[in-house]
């Protein structure tokens, strides 16, 4: 068995899970600062390889020039800039992606599954690219800017099962699981689709009150049910990730990656409960909001991790 060139795919897998998180964080950066509309062409920036700092760059009718869906263009730098940076971890996971592909062709006799789902894998990313010119082209719609983080997801969930499928080809198989563990498992992704379903709902009511409301009114109460079941849904969610915890911790002794992984997905969501705090009583100020967007891609992203690892369809039974 070709062992190191396992390890090397391991390793930029590793890198590309990284650098691809990153960009899921740098995302919802440019949607709390409002900076979506910095770069209004795609995949140039006003034009350009290298992003303007000052209006004196632009040309003089550049607002009605990169206008987009009757919208002129603005010039902000700081908002430019965020976008641009956003762009360009893109294309870093493109360039870490290709290379985990070079790496899963040279393990396709041992493993030819690794090189399918690689080359799977740059599809999806060639998706979230074309979603990405198309947020810019619609104007910012709800739909494609949700289309676009749902495909990233999946692109996350991609690389994960292909960590795992060389985890077991490096370590061996799996010890056998519990069903209640899998149960857990179960109930705590679903509890997680219906936080993440009604996030995206506030996000796009909160946004709408913020462009076409009275100041004056309360946003809470713009929000209505949505803001109120978020709420009520991470009761669940808590309270599944504590119970898969606690099982995984139960059997640490037996399978030690599953219980570490439990037990992060519980710590995630604790640190996912203070920042909506956070969110909830400062009045749902921007700063907070990208990193409420990063533990749940980290807190999604352990359990994709622990959901492919119980499913293993070679387990071992503990002796």
């Amino acid at each position: 068995m070709k062992t190191k060139a396992f390890l090397r795919l391991r390793a930029a897998l590793t890198v590309t899970l990284a650098v691809s998180v990153m960009v899921v964080f740098a995302g919802a950066t440019v949607r709390a600062t409002g900076s979506g509309m910095g770069c209004p062409d795609w995949p140039l920036c006003f034009g350009c390889l290298i992003p303007p700092v000052s209006v004196s760059q632009l040309p003089a009718d550049y607002a009605q020039k990169y206008a987009v869906d009757g919208h002129p263009a603005e010039f902000d730098p700081a908002k430019t800039w965020i976008e641009y940076a956003n762009r360009l971890l893109g294309v870093l996971s493109g360039i870490a992606l290709l290379v985990t592909t070079v790496l899963a062709a040279m393990v396709r006799r041992e493993k030819p599954s690794l090189l399918l789902l690689a080359l799977l894998t740059l599809v999806v990313l060639g998706f979230v690219a074309w979603l990405g010119a198309n947020v810019v082209g619609t104007f910012l719609a709800p739909f494609a800017v949700t289309l676009h983080l749902v495909s990233s997801y999946t692109l996350l969930a991609l690389l994960l099962v292909q960590r795992e499928i060389i985890g077991r080809v490096l370590d061996g198989p799996r010890p056998v699981v519990k069903t209640s563990l899998r149960i857990g498992l179960t109930v705590l992704g679903l509890a997680f689709l219906a936080q993440w379903t009604l996030g995206i709902r506030i996000r796009d009511e909160s946004e709408a009150w913020i462009w076409n409301n009275n100041p004056g009114e309360s946003l809470f109460s713009a929000l209505g049910g949505a803001y109120d079941l978020h709420k009520a849904t991470a009761v669940l969610v808590a309270l599944a990730a504590a119970a898969v915890a606690w099982l995984g911790w139960k059997n640490r002794f037996i399978d030690r990656r599953l219980a570490t992984l439990t037990v992060t997905i519980l710590a995630l969501v604790g640190l996912q409960a203070v920042i909506g705090l956070v969110l909830w009583l400062g009045g749902t100020p921007a700063w907070p909001k990208p990193f409420h967007l990063l533990v749940a891609t980290l807190a999604w992203s352990f359990w994709v991790a622990a959901l492919v690892h119980c499913f293993s369809p070679k387990s071992r039974t503990h002796v």
